[in-house]
C-alpha cells in the first residue's frame, strides 16, 4: 500500500479518536477538565503530525514525478496529463492499479466527482465514466464470492473479449483387435460455449451529507451495497436466466435443453432413493468435488425425510459442520432456486468447477450529477459485464418433482 494513503487511513482513525474523546469527555456546559484537555491536546498534536508527514510525502511524490519543466512520464515518451497541475503524475504502480488512482476515486465520490483530479483520466471513460480502482473492484468481488453462492463453487476468469470454451461432447472408444486385424477409428467431437458480457447496472442513491461526512467509511459503504446488488442480480440470472432481455443463459434453462440432465423423482415429493440415485446419474470423476444446489426450503424437506420406523435419515450436525452435508456430499443452497413443488428442477448435482463465471474487465462507475439534485441526494451507476456457461454438460445434473 502507498505511504501517503497509509498516512491518510491513519489521519482518519486518529480525528475520529479525538472526536469520540470529545463526545466522552466534554461537560454539560462544554468544557474539558484540566487532565482531558492535555489529553485532547496530545491527540491534536498527533494528528497534525501526521498532516505535516503527508505534506513532506505530497511534496516528494510530485518533486519526483517533474523534472527539469518536463514529467517523468514525458520524459519516457508517455503521454503526460499536465505536468504543472500539482498532481502526481507517475506512481510505483500506476493507472488503476495505483494507490493514487484509488485514493483520488473515492475522494471524487465524496464531492460527486466533482473533484476528478487529473489522475483520474488513468481510467476515464468515453461516455462520462470511470473504470473502478483494481483494490476498490477486488473489494466488490470479495462481497460478490460472500453472497453470491454461485461465485463459491463455480470456476471464475477474466476475459477481454468474447470466450469460446471447448469441451469433449462425445468420449472416444478403445476396442479390442485381434493381431493383424485392422483398427477401428474412433474419434471425439468437441463443441465450445460462448460467454459474453451481459451488461449488470446498479444505481446507489444516497445523501449528500453522508457522502461527505469524513468520518464515515464511504468505500466500504460504496462496495457492500453494490456488491450486494450486483450478487442477487446475478444469482438469480445465473439460476433462471432464459437468455432473453440481456440476461445471460442460467444453469437451468441450460440443463433444461437436455433430457438426460434431468431426473424426475419418483413420487410428488422427494424422497431418499430419488436423492441416491441423482448421485450416480453422474459420472465417478465428477462425483469426487460434487455438490448439491437447493433453496433452504427444500433442504428443509430433505432433512425431514424418515425411514418406516419414523427415524430421520439425515442426524443434522450440532457442531456446526459448514456447509452440511448429505450423503457426503457437500450442501449449498440459494433461495433463486424454485421450491420443491410439481414441475419444478428443485436441486442440482455436480462438479460445479465445470460452470465457468466470465467477468469482462473491471467495473465502471459514473455519477448520476442532475437526476436527484433538488433532492440533495447523490446517485451513482455501477456496471459489470459478466456471463456464465456450463461447460461440459456430463458434470451436472437436476432433480425435477414429477
Amino acid at each position: 500500500m502507498n505511504k501517503i494513503w497509509d498516512l491518510c487511513r491513519e489521519k482518519d482513525y486518529l480525528v475520529l479518536e479525538a472526536s469520540k474523546f470529545l463526545d466522552e469527555h466534554t461537560a454539560e456546559d462544554g468544557t474539558l477538565s484540566a487532565k482531558d484537555a492535555a489529553e485532547y491536546e496530545r491527540m491534536e498534536r498527533q494528528i497534525q503530525s501526521v498532516k505535516d508527514n503527508i505534506d513532506r510525502h505530497e511534496r516528494l511524490q510530485r518533486s519526483a514525478s517533474y523534472n527539469g519543466g518536463q514529467s517523468t512520464r514525458a520524459i519516457l515518451g508517455q503521454p503526460c496529463a499536465n505536468p504543472f497541475s500539482g498532481d502526481y503524475s507517475t506512481h510505483q504502480r500506476g493507472g488503476i492499479i495505483g494507490d493514487e488512482y484509488h485514493r483520488n476515486f473515492i475522494q471524487a465520490f465524496r464531492t460527486n466527482f466533482k473533484d476528478a483530479r487529473n489522475y483520474l483520466r488513468e481510467g476515464e471513460l468515453s461516455d462520462g465514466g470511470w473504470l473502478c480502482p483494481t483494490s476498490f473492484n477486488d473489494e466488490i468481488v470479495t462481497k460478490l464470492q460472500e453472497e453470491n453462492v454461485l461465485r463459491q463453487i463455480c470456476r471464475t476468469i477474466a476475459t477481454e473479449s468474447t470466450h469460446r470454451v471447448p469441451f469433449v461432447a462425445t468420449q472416444p472408444s478403445a476396442n479390442w483387435v485381434g493381431e493383424g486385424d485392422e483398427i477401428e477409428i474412433s474419434s471425439a467431437s468437441f463443441s465450445t460455449v460462448t460467454l459474453e458480457a451481459h451488461k449488470l447496472a446498479a444505481c446507489l442513491l444516497a445523501t449528500s451529507e453522508l457522502i461527505q461526512d469524513s468520518f464515515y467509511d464511504l468505500e466500504n459503504f460504496l462496495t457492500d451495497e453494490l456488491g450486494r446488488a450486483f450478487a442477487r442480480a446475478e444469482e438469480e440470472s445465473f439460476l433462471n436466466g432464459d437468455g432473453t432481455n440481456n440476461q445471460p443463459l442460467g444453469l437451468l434453462p441450460t440443463l433444461a435443453q437436455s433430457a438426460s440432465s434431468i431426473l424426475q423423482t419418483t413420487g410428488a415429493q422427494i424422497s431418499a432413493d430419488d436423492l441416491i440415485t441423482l448421485t450416480y446419474s453422474i459420472d465417478r470423476p465428477y462425483r469426487r468435488s460434487a455438490k448439491f444446489l437447493m433453496s433452504d426450503s427444500t433442504l428443509a424437506l430433505v432433512r425431514r425425510i424418515k425411514d418406516a420406523d419414523q427415524r430421520y435419515i439425515w442426524e443434522p450436525n450440532y457442531a456446526g459442520e459448514e456447509p452440511p452435508k448429505i450423503l457426503g456430499y457437500p450442501v449449498y443452497t440459494s433461495n433463486y432456486l424454485p421450491p420443491a413443488i410439481s414441475g419444478n428442477t428443485c436441486v442440482l448435482f455436480g462438479d460445479f468447477s465445470f460452470v465457468t463465471i466470465a467477468e469482462r474487465g473491471n467495473r465502471q462507475v459514473r455519477p448520476l450529477r442532475e437526476k436527484f439534485a433538488l433532492s440533495d441526494k447523490v446517485a451513482f451507476l455501477a456496471i459489470e459485464r459478466v456471463d456464465i456457461g456450463l461447460t461440459d454438460h456430463h458434470a451436472l445434473r437436476g432433480l425435477k418433482i414429477r
